[in-house]
C-alpha cells in the first residue's frame, strides 16, 4: 500500500511536484525491525546490516 497525501496527490497533479518516492510502510518495516533484532542480539559486535527498502516513483501519470 502506498501511502500518500491528498496535498501531495494534488500537489503531483496540479505540477507543483513532478515525482515523488514513495516507501511503502508495509513492505520496508518487517525487514527494517528484523535488522533492528538481530543488531541487537550481538552488542558486542557492532557490524553494517545492509537492507533493501523498497520504494515506487510517484508520477502524475500514475496516481
Amino acid at each position: 500500500m502506498i501511502e500518500t497525501t491528498p496535498k501531495v496527490r494534488r500537489a503531483l497533479a496540479n505540477g507543483t511536484l513532478e515525482a515523488i518516492l514513495a516507501h511503502p510502510s508495509q513492505e520496508s518495516v518487517p525487514d527494517l525491525l528484523q535488522a533492528m533484532i538481530t543488531l541487537s542480539l550481538r552488542p558486542a559486535q557492532p557490524a553494517p546490516v545492509s537492507t533493501t527498502i523498497p520504494f515506487r516513483i510517484l508520477l502524475k501519470e500514475n496516481l
